[in-house]
């Protein structure tokens, strides 16, 4: 079916806005644009901006009954798409219900019939249907494809919410089975990878929008992130398909990351956020490893389901931690995948670079997934001492009966009663593994500062890496200790990962280190 398609969907309500629109879609390298007539204020001309485009135009008036804003009658309202079709339309958006009386209009208005294709330079019918309260079905999505077919459709469109990202797969099977050219999309924050991956799955074309804020459609991206974020242009069928799974995810820098050293190593792979709900994992790993997903970053809420879904494949450290971060495509699996933890190899890597973890007293704050892994690092370089430190004194006494051994003492507490131990004058690291502090809550800190204060400045390491520097790193730091950011745990596990995804390939560590440092720097 060739290569998609990126259509800019212009929402301005005046024709002079509308083509300055078309105009930044072209620049920002768009390969046709959407005019949305239905939002275009009463009585301006859409027939200037479709004439004067830079770029080919989709004409859409879409009905109040389908998601637009088009309350003409009917048949005022098809005219005007009869009308764009003389007037140089490249295409024609008609939803799929109103197929048969488009056809009637086109006829009484004396234009020839549809030339399917655009053979000759003549306008392609789009017809379309949208459902923006629910998922289609399997069933439902094959049938609105067959019918649209039948009713004689250049181009089918088919376009549904998205409740979940397993949805994804609906939007995925349709696109690899169609046999005309189809649009597929998942609307709504769980079907953002519908729009980014299309061009694995054959779809025609993709839409985006001029700038955030400016959607038509929920989820839609802004076409120059698509094209610059992501390597939409070299996306095919053979390329494979890694993400970071988590809730929320729009925060996190994995993906410039990933992206960054997958194509400086030249492998032709794509890494997506993919937002997950907490107890959706195990239908989301199903829904989508027939469709070419061959790793996952796993974060927040979903290490502890991700070493559940991997049953028995899984590594013996990860096992033991209790946490999985890393998910490697895997038939012995039950849903394909076995897990690894690269988290606790990233954060004492980066500790020890500044200060050795062998007999040393470690606190560890939080006592989650991420604060296992680090425990049990600890343990496991030979530290002398281990404090857990957690708002649940009961989920801290857990972790620190498990962790104890003959030569590592573990102790738990709480952070209202930490100050007060005695020995923690003579903790020499302390290593935050909580999101307290992360971005946007950056006013926030784990452990009030007269931890740090006349105790010996110990090394203190903050898993949060948005932003840079924490107010516990800042605190820490007036007191005198040794800082280490979460940049460096951050790289260190992506790395970490990235080998375990191409084990004969050596991942760019200080270009991974430039992009999230970067990207930090202008959410400053």
């Amino acid at each position: 079916m060739g290569d998609t398609l990126v259509c800019t969907s212009v929402t301005a309500s005046t024709a002079v806005a509308v083509l300055a629109d078309f105009h930044k879609a072209a620049a920002a390298g768009a390969d046709l644009v959407e005019l949305r007539v239905d939002l275009l204020d009463a009585g301006e001309d859409w027939e200037h901006p479709l004439s004067a485009s830079p770029l080919p135009v989709i004409v859409t008036n879409r009905a109040a009954w389908e998601g637009g804003q088009c309350t003409l009658p009917e048949a005022d309202r098809l005219a005007t798409l009869v009308r764009a079709e003389a007037a140089g339309a490249a295409f024609v958006d008609v939803e799929l219900a109103a197929a048969a009386p488009f056809q009637a209009a086109r006829a009484s208005s004396g234009a020839p019939p549809s030339r399917g294709g655009g053979k000759g330079g003549a306008c392609r019918l789009i017809l379309s249907h949208h459902n923006f309260e629910r998922p289609l079905t399997h069933d439902e999505a094959s049938k609105v494809y067959a019918d649209a077919v039948a009713a004689g459709a250049d181009i089918v469109k088919v376009a549904m919410a998205a409740t979940s990202a397993a949805d994804v797969g609906v939007v995925f099977d349709l696109l690899s089975a169609a046999k005309v050219p189809t649009i597929a999309l998942a609307m709504g924050a769980h079907g953002v990878i519908s729009r980014i991956l299309t061009p694995k799955y054959g779809g025609f074309l993709t839409f985006t929008c001029v700038a955030a804020g400016a959607e038509s459609a929920p989820g839609q991206l802004d076409t120059a992130t698509l094209l610059s974020a992501y390597p939409f242009r070299s996306i095919t069928p053979a390329t494979a398909v890694y993400g970071v799974i988590g809730c929320p995810i729009g925060h996190s820098m994995s993906p410039a990351l990933h992206n960054a050293a997958l194509s400086a190593a030249a492998i032709d792979a794509v890494y997506v956020p993919l937002l997950v709900d907490g107890g959706d994992l195990d239908r989301f790993l199903t829904a989508v490893r027939p469709h070419g997903f061959v790793g996952f970053s796993v974060t927040l809420p979903h290490k502890l389901d991700a070493l559940a879904a991997c049953g028995d494949a899984v590594d013996p450290v990860a096992a033991r931690i209790g946490a999985v971060n890393t998910l490697v495509a895997d038939d012995g699996g039950p849903l394909g995948y076995r897990g690894y933890n690269t988290d606790w190899t990233g954060a004492l890597d980066a500790v020890e670079a500044r200060r050795t973890v062998r007999d040393a007293s470690v606190m560890v704050l939080g006592a989650g997934g991420a604060g296992r892994a680090l425990a049990f690092g600890a343990v496991a370089r030979g530290a002398g001492l281990v404090i857990i430190v957690n708002r649940s004194g009961d989920k801290a006494r857990a972790l620190a009966a498990e962790l104890r051994t003959p030569t590592c003492p573990t102790v738990a507490t709480t952070p209202d009663a930490a100050t007060d131990l005695p020995f923690v004058a003579g903790v020499d690291i302390v290593m935050n593994s909580t999101s307290v502090g992360m971005h946007p809550g950056v006013d926030a800190t784990p452990v009030d500062a007269a931890l740090f204060v006349d105790r010996g400045a110990p090394l203190v390491f903050d898993a949060v890496y948005n932003p840079l520097e924490t107010r516990l790193l800042r605190e820490a730091a007036a007191a005198g200790c040794v800082t280490v950011s979460g940049v460096e745990m951050f790289v260190r596990q992506a790395a970490a990962q990235f080998q375990l995804w191409f084990p004969e390939r050596t991942p760019d560590v200080g270009l991974m280190r430039e992009v999230v440092l970067a990207a930090l720097a202008k959410k400053k």
